[in-house]
């Protein structure tokens, strides 16, 4: 296959496929090499083909001679007849944008993907080389984990034996503790109930004496 310059400006090499001779082809096998090679230096001075897969090469400051396109268009014409196709392989263009990321926390994958139109193949061009898909890992900071208290411990002793006392007990919030931003466990990490609430006995106790009664006898003892 023969090489060809397309467009200065994407820099992209195009091919020329092998040109199948047919009865309208005025040139022998032996002398459309050749002829397909003088193609090519049309092209890189400026002429625009109406080949398949054909493009001319932008030159600055240059105009292409009326003689020189004159020429030119003749031999093209010649060369479509022998069925000629100029092959353009693939190019791949810029990635699109990064696809949303399939989780918001924990580790999530994202994509984009780009087009092998820059160019596309053509005449029997090869395909674009590479992927046409990337992926990459997203949101990879942990999820955020609300707390939730674990079970509740064992009552305390009673603050009293009798006439109601207290008594509490506790949980934690590690069931499982917060964490990356979580929430802390709702509710209360303590309580309290009334224990003990029956009446103490008491025991009896004297009061204060009485005043002593009159003696019973005025003389040789009495009692009282």
């Amino acid at each position: 296959m023969i090489s060809l310059t397309l467009l200065a400006t994407v820099a992209v090499l195009s091919t020329l496929t092998p040109t199948t001779h047919t009865a309208k082809c005025r040139y022998s096998a032996e002398k459309l090499p050749g002829k397909i090679e003088k193609y090519n230096k049309c092209l890189s001075i400026g002429f625009d083909p109406s080949i398949e897969g054909c493009e001319k090469v932008e030159r600055e400051n240059h105009k292409l001679r009326r003689n020189d396109r004159k020429k030119c268009a003749e031999l093209e014409k010649y060369l479509m007849k022998c069925g000629h196709k100029c092959s353009v392989d693939g190019m791949f263009g810029e990635f699109g944008d990064w696809s949303e990321c399939s989780e918001e926390c924990g580790g999530g994958n994202q994509t984009r993907s780009r087009e092998c139109n820059n160019p596309a193949p053509m005449g029997g061009g090869a395909d674009c080389e590479g992927e046409s898909q990337e992926m990459r890992q997203c949101n990879t900071d942990p999820c955020p984990v609300d707390g939730m208290y674990g079970k509740w411990g064992d009552w305390s002793e009673c603050s009293a034996e009798c006439d109601g006392g207290r008594q509490s007990r506790s949980r934690q919030c590690n069931n499982p503790a917060p964490q990356y931003g979580g929430e802390d466990c709702d509710g209360e990490s303590e309580e309290t109930r009334v224990c003990n609430p029956q009446p103490c006995s008491v025991d009896g106790e004297f009061g204060d004496w009485e005043n002593w009664s009159e003696c019973s006898a005025e003389c040789d003892g009495g009692r009282q």
